[in-house]
C-alpha cells in the first residue's frame, strides 16, 4: 500500500495578563477588589462576580484566575493589608459648679469633638454633669472614638435674698433666706451698713441712709460668693407752706418745704388749678378767687410708710380797669375824647411813648396840643390788687386831597400817576365816563384801555378820626394816536410804485418825503415806512414794494413740417406761459407744447415772471401739403396660395381714419376693419371661403379733413 499524508493546523493561544488591585483598609472596614484582563473570573473564595467585597479582619491575600474570549486562562494575587484601630484616651474630671474643666484626648494625630471643635485640649464649663465625644484619626487614616464625662459637684451655693431690696430705716429689721450652703459669712461695702456677719440680719436704725453691697461667702471644695444690693431710705416728709394770700393778677407762687419736707402729689379743694400737681405750683389767673386747703402726698415706699400733710392758701380777686374811648382814630383838629371807665374807678391813665397830652384822671386827651401818631394809653386801678388794661389810639391830620396830572397823554404812552402837592394823599379816585384806571386807589390811569378825550377826575379821601371827608379835582386830556392806513405795490423792474398813507394829520416817510403820497422806483423789494402825527401823537406803519424781473422771452425757431407731422416747441425765460392761437398745440400753459397744425400757423406765446411782469415771442410752424392718391378697393381677390392677390386691401396714402366692412350676399358681416394695413385673406371663422360675390362698405376720413363714402361689390375666386 503507498504511503498517507494528512496535514493539520494548531493555533497556540498566548495566556491573558491578569490583573487585580491591592488596598489598604482599617479594622471593620470593607475592601473592594477589581480583577482585570479576562472575560470571566474564579476567586478563591468561590466567587465568580467582579468585582468583590471582602472584610478581612487581618492582612488576607486573594487569588483570582482570569479567563479571556479564547478560554485560556492565567491567575493573580490581590493582598488586602488590615491596619488596626488607634486606641484613643481621654480624661473625665470633676469640677464645681461655675468652674472650667480641660479635656485632653490621646492615641491619635488628629481629633475632631462632638461639639464640633477639632482643638486639642479643649476647655467646658458645664452647668450640670455632661458628657463630651471625641473620634481620634492616626497616621494611617484609621479612626477611633471614646467618651469623657466632665462632673460638677453642686454641693455646695452661695446664693441668698433679701424680701426686698428698699428698707425704710424705721422699718423691721431684715434677715436674708439662705437657698445655699450654710455656714457663710456676710459682708457689706461701702462702711454704714449694721449687718451680722453669720445671719446678715441688717440693724436699720443704726445703718446709714443710702446703698450697699452685701455678699455672702462660703469655704470647702468648692467655695464661691453672692452679691445683692440694698437702700436704706428714710421715711417721708410732706411738710409745706404758700406765703399768701395772692392776687389773681399775680405771679404763680411754688410752696415751701419745712422739715426736711419734699414734694409728692398736690391736690386741693375745687376751684384751684394747679399749673403742676408734681411740684405744687399754682396758676393764679386759672383759678377762681377764695381759700383753698391743699394737700401734698408721698406714696408709700421703701418700707416707709405714705406722708401726708396740708396747708391753706387764699387767691384774692384783682380789681377790674376796663375802660374804652368812643373810637381808636381822632383828628387833631376833632373834639377831645375822654373814655368811658367801666371797671373800678380812682385809677391812674397813662400814656407811651411820650407826645400824647392826656389827663391822668379822667383819661381826657387834649388833641390840639398831642402829637400826630399812635400811643398805648394805660389805665391802673390802686388798692391790694391791683389792675390794668390798655388801648390804641391813632392821632391823624385833617386829610388834604390836592393833586395835578403833567398831561396831556398819547393813548399809546406810559400810563400816568398823580403828583400830590401841599401836603396831599392818595383816596379813592372817580372820573367822568371814558377813562379807564389801573388801580383807583392810586389815581394811575391806563391809556391804552380809556377813550381819548378831557376827563375830570376827582381824589376823595372818606371822613376818619373825626376829620372830614376831603376831596379834589384836575382836568386830564387823552389825545388818541393816529390810525395810519398805507398802501403797498407790486411793480416790474424799472417802474415806479405809488405809495399812500392816511389817518393823522402829518406824515413823516423813511425816504424823507413829508407828504401823505410819494413815489418810488426800486430796483429790489424794498420796505418803506412812515410815522403819522396828530397833536404829538405818533404811529407808524410799514408798507412794501415787490419787485418782480421782466423776463426775457427765449424761444424756438420758426421750423418746417410735413402736412400730418408733429414738432416740439420751446420757450424759457419766466415762471408761466400761454401760447396762442390753442389750434394744433398738446397745451397752452406749458414751456414745451407739441405743435401739430395743419395749416401754417404762427404761434404767440406771452412769457410771465412773478405774475405781473411780462413779454412776448413768436414762432411759425411751416406745414407742407402732401397729394393724396384716390382711394381704391379692388374688386377682386384670388387667396389661393399662389402669392399673387392674396389680399383684398384698402389702397390710398391718406387715410387718417377709416371703417371698412364685408358682407355675404345673404347679408351676414364676414369681416371688419378700421386700419387699412389690416387686410382680408378670404377666411371667416377660421375657415376658408369658397368662391362667391360679396358687397363692401367704406367711410375714411383723410389726413386732410375730407370725408369719403364707398360701397361696391368684391368677388373671390380660387
Amino acid at each position: 500500500c503507498a504511503a498517507a499524508i494528512a496535514t493539520a493546523t494548531i493555533t497556540i493561544n498566548q495566556a491573558p495578563t491578569i490583573t487585580v488591585n491591592s488596598p489598604t483598609i482599617c479594622t471593620g472596614a470593607t475592601a473592594t477588589l477589581t480583577a482585570a484582563g479576562g472575560t470571566t473570573y474564579s476567586w478563591n473564595t468561590g466567587s465568580t462576580n467582579n468585582p468583590i467585597t471582602v472584610t478581612p479582619t487581618v492582612t488576607t491575600s486573594y487569588t483570582v484566575s482570569g479567563t479571556d474570549a479564547s478560554g485560556c486562562t492565567n491567575t493573580a494575587i490581590a493582598t488586602v493589608t488590615v491596619n488596626p484601630l488607634p486606641i484613643i484616651t481621654v480624661n473625665s474630671p470633676t469640677i464645681c459648679s461655675g468652674g472650667t474643666a480641660t479635656l485632653t484626648a490621646a492615641g491619635g494625630t488628629t481629633y475632631s469633638w462632638n461639639t464640633g471643635s477639632t482643638n486639642n485640649p479643649l476647655s467646658f464649663t458645664p452647668t450640670v454633669t455632661t458628657s463630651y465625644t471625641v473620634t481620634g484619626t492616626d497616621a494611617s487614616g484609621c479612626s477611633n472614638t471614646v467618651v469623657a464625662t466632665v462632673t460638677v459637684d453642686s454641693s455646695q451655693s452661695a446664693a441668698f435674698n433679701y424680701s426686698g431690696s428698699t428698707f425704710c430705716q424705721s422699718g423691721t429689721n431684715p434677715t436674708p433666706t439662705i437657698t445655699g450652703s450654710a455656714g457663710g459669712t456676710f459682708t457689706s461695702s461701702p462702711a454704714g451698713l449694721t449687718i451680722n456677719a453669720s445671719t446678715g440680719t441688717i440693724t436699720l436704725s443704726s445703718s446709714t441712709l443710702g446703698s450697699y453691697n452685701v455678699t455672702y461667702t462660703i469655704t470647702g471644695t468648692c467655695s464661691g460668693s453672692t452679691t445683692a444690693t440694698v437702700t436704706i431710705s428714710n421715711a417721708p416728709v410732706a411738710t409745706f407752706s404758700y406765703a399768701g394770700p395772692y392776687c389773681q393778677s399775680g405771679s404763680n407762687p411754688s410752696p415751701t418745704f419745712t422739715g426736711a419736707g419734699s414734694a409728692g402729689t398736690f391736690s386741693s379743694t375745687a376751684g384751684l388749678v394747679f399749673v403742676s400737681a408734681s411740684s405744687g405750683e399754682i396758676d393764679l389767673a386759672a383759678s377762681t378767687a377764695g381759700t383753698y386747703t391743699v394737700t401734698n402726698t408721698i406714696a408709700a415706699s421703701g418700707g416707709c410708710a405714705a406722708a401726708i400733710a396740708n396747708a391753706s392758701i387764699k387767691i384774692n380777686p384783682s380789681q377790674n380797669a376796663l375802660f374804652n374811648y368812643s373810637g381808636s382814630t381822632f383828628c387833631q383838629s376833632g373834639t377831645n375824647p375822654t373814655p368811658t371807665i367801666i371797671g373800678a374807678p380812682g385809677g391812674i391813665f397813662t400814656a407811651s411813648p411820650a407826645g400824647l397830652s392826656i389827663n391822668a384822671s379822667t383819661g381826657t386827651i387834649t388833641l390840639s396840643s398831642s402829637s400826630l401818631g399812635t400811643f398805648t394809653v394805660t389805665y391802673t386801678t390802686t388798692g391790694a390788687c391791683l389792675g390794668s388794661t390798655t388801648a390804641t389810639v391813632t392821632i391823624s391830620n385833617a386829610p388834604v386831597a390836592t393833586f395835578s396830572y403833567a398831561g396831556p397823554y398819547c393813548q399809546n404812552g406810559t400810563d400816568p400817576s398823580p403828583i400830590f402837592s401841599s401836603g396831599g394823599t392818595a383816596g379813592v379816585f372817580s372820573s367822568t365816563p371814558g377813562l379807564v384806571f389801573v388801580n383807583a386807589n392810586s389815581g394811575e390811569i391806563d391809556l391804552s384801555a380809556s377813550t381819548a378825550g378831557a376827563y375830570t377826575v376827582t381824589n376823595t379821601i372818606a371822613a376818619i378820626g373825626g376829620c372830614p371827608a376831603s376831596s379834589s379835582t384836575d382836568l386830564v386830556q387823552i389825545i388818541a394816536i393816529p390810525i395810519l392806513t398805507v398802501t403797498s405795490d407790486s411793480i416790474c423792474q424799472g417802474q415806479t410804485a405809488s405809495l399812500y398813507a392816511s389817518g393823522a394829520s402829518s406824515y413823516q416817510w423813511s425816504t424823507g418825503d413829508v407828504t401823505p403820497g410819494i413815489s418810488v422806483s426800486p430796483s429790489t423789494n424794498t420796505t418803506y415806512s412812515v410815522t403819522g402825527s396828530n397833536s404829538g401823537c405818533i404811529s407808524t406803519a410799514i408798507c412794501n414794494v415787490i419787485v418782480s424781473p421782466v423776463p426775457i422771452p427765449i424761444v424756438s425757431a420758426n421750423v418746417t413740417i410735413t402736412f400730418g407731422s408733429s414738432t416740439l416747441l420751446f420757450v424759457s425765460g419766466g415762471t408761466n406761459y400761454l401760447w396762442t392761437p390753442s389750434v394744433g398745440l398738446s397745451c397752452t400753459n406749458c414751456p414745451n407744447p407739441i405743435a401739430s397744425p395743419l395749416i401754417t400757423t404762427t404761434y404767440c406765446v406771452k412769457v410771465i415772471n412773478g405774475g405781473i411782469c411780462r413779454d412776448s415771442a413768436f414762432v411759425t410752424v411751416t406745414v407742407n401739403e402732401i397729394k393724396c392718391d384716390d382711394i381704391f378697393v379692388p374688386n377682386a381677390f384670388s387667396p389661393n396660395g399662389d402669392d399673387m392677390n392674396e389680399l383684398e386691401c384698402i389702397l390710398g396714402s391718406c387715410i387718417a381714419k377709416m371703417e371698412f366692412a364685408i358682407f355675404d350676399r345673404w347679408g351676414e358681416k364676414v369681416f371688419e376693419s378700421t386700419d387699412p394695413a389690416n387686410c382680408w385673406d378670404g377666411m371667416y371663422r377660421g375657415k376658408p371661403m369658397n368662391t362667391a360675390g360679396f358687397v363692401y362698405y367704406l367711410k375714411a376720413t383723410l389726413i386732410t379733413g375730407e370725408k369719403i363714402s364707398k360701397k361696391g361689390n368684391i368677388n373671390l375666386i380660387r
